[in-house]
């Protein structure tokens, strides 16, 4: 069982023959059909979600050696040390490379938004390695086994991972999207009529983009 509301406009009056004429539409479907048609379009979501979530995140997960996602990376093989240049730099850290690929546009930077779609990451082919491990180390942030005879293997070191902090302002960036269409169609905002320049002010405020 459910139920429907379906709010009508009705109009009656006489013509100039004297005749009556009415008619009717429904605004209920027409406010909907609106606030669907706009909502295809969730790319101002998407950008902040990109500028504001990812990119903070993986600049926090190289800072902190992976501890932002709530689980550390491994630490480099001795070996591994003994072949850098500068063995002082933190875990996936040597040139810059590999960070800047995720937080800098342009570059091996990967970030594509449309309408509908939201590509974010790092076009450098060994990022993919880190994030999953390979090998005997393949999904395994710790307890890779190591020397002559184990195998050859990277632990896993995760660069991106969702955390629920970032899962919710992900939701609220979505939700507040929703706001800011419904009120550029114009739903009331705060309980009070404002003309449609108004609400779109409001809505973008809402979203966090500039007024």
């Amino acid at each position: 069982m459910g139920a429907f509301l379906d709010f009508r406009l009705k109009w009656q009056y006489q013509g100039r023959s004297g005749e009556i004429k009415a008619g009717q539409e429904s605004l209920f479907h027409r406010a909907f059909v609106n606030l669907r048609h706009e909502l295809m379009d969730w790319s101002p979501a998407f950008e902040i979600i990109a500028e504001d979530v990812l990119t903070p995140f993986v600049e926090q997960q190289f800072e902190k050696e992976g501890a932002a996602g709530g689980l550390r990376w491994a630490e480099l093989a001795p070996a591994t040390l003994e072949a850098r240049e500068y063995p002082g730099r933190t875990i996936l850290y040597q040139s810059g490379a590999l960070l800047r690929s995720f937080v800098e546009k342009g570059g091996e930077h990967e970030e594509t938004i449309t309408p509908k779609k939201l590509l974010w990451g790092s076009r450098v082919p060994y990022s993919l390695f880190h994030q999953t491990g390979t090998g005997k180390g393949f999904q395994r942030a710790s307890g890779v086994p190591t020397g002559v005879g184990t195998g050859r293997g990277m632990p896993m070191r995760k660069i991106l991972s969702f955390t629920d902090k970032m899962k919710q302002k992900m939701s609220r960036t979505m939700t507040g999207r929703i706001a800011q269409v419904a009120r550029q169609i114009g739903f009331r905002v705060a309980g009070r009529d404002v003309d449609a320049g108004e609400a779109r002010r409001i809505g973008n405020i809402a979203l966090g983009l500039r007024s």
